[in-house]
């Protein structure tokens, strides 16, 4: 189980459906809910695994994006796609990223 927390700025993808939209601040807090609800909140024991889908700048707005490889600026990288996974990782503590602690 996965949220998909890409970032959702140019309908032509075609899937906005499965993303939390546009906004990076928005995405990341619903994400980060999303994982500490499936995995609970039990530090040594999972409920399920989450992990967050898919990496930065898939599917992002870039016109060519089955034709090239896209390269952000820095700050569009910083401002718009990598938020949310660092929450993710942060403060939701994406399983794909941290083993479970132990008390």
């Amino acid at each position: 189980m996965v949220p998909n927390i890409n970032i959702f700025r140019d309908p032509r993808w075609g899937r906005g459906q499965e993303t939390y939209g546009e906004d990076p601040h928005l995405t990341g807090e619903i994400a980060t809910a999303f994982i500490k609800g499936l995995q609970g909140d039990d530090p040594t024991l999972f409920k399920t695994i989450a992990t967050s889908k898919h990496f930065a700048v898939h599917s992002g707005p870039e016109s060519t994006r089955h034709q090239q490889d896209f390269h952000p600026s820095p700050r569009d990288l910083e401002d718009t796609y990598l938020p949310a996974f660092r929450k993710t990782v942060m403060e939701g503590r994406s399983a794909q990223s941290c083993a479970p602690t132990t008390r």
